[in-house]
């Protein structure tokens, strides 16, 4: 690296017109770029969008267990909830194609009169690229085993499960009882099945995204924006049920292992975090990241680089040719850095707070952003 000429964005340093200016600037840009190798205040990543992705649900009569691939890739860093119904007192477990860990979230839950039994798995931070999910029965199924997995955004990847309860009846009325959530933003996923031909009338505010073989699946991520109780009821045509509900917190609810700020170790020559435990840097290098990304497809990287290992990034502030963007620094979609061409007296808001969002979306993932100014 040490025979690069100089870039185009650095140039802009020598046009400026004012000399007050031109330091002021670069004092700047070096302060972003020290605040930028540190990851934000968990409270900085909490603004972040989540939603359902995709779905897809199976039944099968027989067998010891069934599979079910998404019709599209999954995307790194996403979380995967898989919903098993079936008809006998054996355990169940769920692993799929990438190699992705299920934990239980809630059950195995009897139904009102024991015919069949319901189950909650998830997998944090998965893996991107096709899956295929499959739940193994320990004992074969007798004539009912429902698979239901469905892919969701933005929600915590080191520790997502804040709270879960589960309830069965016999009567019409379902009702999953009080759940009392302790982390604001949760989003909501409710499961039910009965021994009827269907589940309805499920709590206003609920998108169901499954409803078939008389259950039903699906998730609310705005009743819970503040920690409180929850409660979702129903009704059902049979004369046996279970439901269960899963709170599962946002991206950002848990801390790292790394505990942030990194700084200077005491010998001068590593770094470390807040602990005094090294930090060793495993980089990438997407240099002109902030100009030719969108902010999702900035998630989607980082996503994919935290998944495999890595915990650190090199990125370009301003970005022309040289290092594969514009001659003018803007981003792929025309936004430019300066209101006024290579005067870094006058900042473009607009190209700075998207940086500043890719910068949350970084942190988001646990990455170190090495924030070169020019």
């Amino acid at each position: 690296m040490s025979d690069t000429p100089p870039s185009a964005p650095g140039r802009a340093c020598q046009r400026s017109r004012d000399g007050r200016s031109r330091i002021g600037a670069v004092v700047l840009l070096l302060l972003l770029a020290l605040l930028g190798a540190l990851p934000l205040p968990r409270a900085a990543r909490a603004a972040k969008k989540r939603a359902y992705v995709q779905k897809k649900f199976s039944q099968v009569t027989a067998g010891t267990s069934m599979s079910l691939t998404f019709r599209r890739d999954n995307a790194a860093g996403d979380m995967i909830v898989a919903y098993v119904v079936w008809d006998n007192s054996g355990a169940v477990s769920v692993t799929d194609s990438r190699g992705n860990a299920y934990a239980s979230a809630v059950g195995p839950t009897p139904s009102g009169d024991g015919t069949f039994r319901a189950q909650v798995f998830y997998a944090p931070g998965v893996l991107g690229g096709e899956n295929t999910v499959t739940a193994t029965f320990a004992s074969p199924i007798g004539g009912r085993g429902e698979l239901y997995v469905i892919e969701y955004r933005g929600i915590d990847r080191i520790a997502p499960l804040d709270v879960a309860t589960a309830a069965a009846g016999s009567g019409p009325a379902v009702d999953s009882g009080v759940l009392t959530t302790t982390t604001a933003n949760d989003l909501l996923f409710v499961a039910g099945a009965s021994n009827g031909k269907s589940i309805a009338h499920v709590t206003r505010g609920y998108h169901v995204r499954a409803r078939k073989y008389g259950d039903v699946a699906g998730e609310n991520d705005k009743s819970a924006a503040t920690p409180g109780d929850q409660r979702v009821t129903a009704l059902q045509l049979g004369t046996s049920w279970t439901m269960q509900l899963v709170a599962f917190k946002p991206a950002g609810s848990t801390s790292p292992s790394t505990a942030y700020p990194l700084k200077v170790g005491p010998n001068g020559r590593t770094l470390v975090d807040q602990n005094d435990q090294p930090f060793l840097l495993i980089g990438d290098s997407p240099q002109a990241l902030t100009v030719n990304l969108s902010e999702e497809e900035a998630e989607a990287f980082f996503a994919n680089r935290e998944a495999a290992g890595f915990n650190a990034v090199w990125v370009n502030l301003l970005c022309a040719t040289y290092t594969g963007g514009r001659a003018d620094g803007s981003t792929y979609d025309g936004i430019v850095p300066f209101t006024t061409p290579d005067d870094l007296a006058t900042p473009n808001e607009a190209f700075f707070a998207r940086v500043d969002h890719m910068l949350a979306l970084a942190a988001e993932h646990g990455i170190t952003v090495l924030l070169d100014p020019a």
